[in-house]
């Protein structure tokens, strides 16, 4: 086994990442998204499937986003509720992983999307799509707290054409958000 020649092709990609990362940019979208917390349960699925449509349905591309608390110090609620819907496989969804290093903050959780799955992605963080999808599924274990609301924001990367298939510009900009807010929620993706 040639060990420096492994060595070395791990540091050629490592060129390349960085190359690549150099010529890329990552913009924040000026709008957000916004549910109050009451809406979670008194809308109809109908009704957020709607809302969720009309704002992410023209939304493409390569896309990083952030689902975060606001108004709302029920931080410790909402961990502890979602954390006993996974270990009881609530609703017999798949849960996401749960970040035991998370620092008590608002952020939930951190993720991207390709192409036009960033409706998709969202409607699973909501409950509205497959049960086996590893996401949030709010609609199935979100306590009822009167006040707050969940903020999307949403980021788009942009990056130039490349031919290595193991680089995932996206995925390492998801990843330096995720160790920058320490959601609760979720897991890192590991490139780097």
């Amino acid at each position: 086994m040639d060990t420096l020649g492994i060595k070395n092709n791990v540091i050629s990609h490592l060129n390349t990442a960085r190359n690549l990362v150099e010529l890329s940019n990552i913009e924040k979208f000026k709008d957000e998204f916004f549910i109050y917390f009451r809406e979670i349960h008194y809308l109809t699925n109908e009704e957020l499937e709607i809302r969720v449509r009309d704002f992410f349905g023209n939304r493409n591309g390569s896309l990083v986003y952030i689902i975060e608390l606001i108004n709302t110090n029920e931080h410790k609620l909402i961990f502890e509720s979602f954390k006993s819907a996974k270990t009881e496989k609530q609703g017999n969804r798949a849960y996401s992983k749960i970040n035991e290093q998370h620092q008590s903050n608002n952020c939930l959780y951190v993720g991207s999307s390709m192409s036009k799955n960033v409706i998709t992605r969202i409607r699973n963080h909501f409950g509205l799509g497959s049960k086996s999808v590893y996401s949030l599924h709010f609609l199935n274990w979100f306590p009822k707290i009167p006040q707050g609301k969940l903020k999307i924001s949403l980021f788009k990367v942009i990056y130039p054409k490349h031919d290595s298939d193991i680089l995932n510009i996206p995925e390492l900009f998801e990843q330096s958000l995720w160790d920058t807010n320490k959601p609760m929620f979720g897991k890192r993706s590991g490139r780097l």
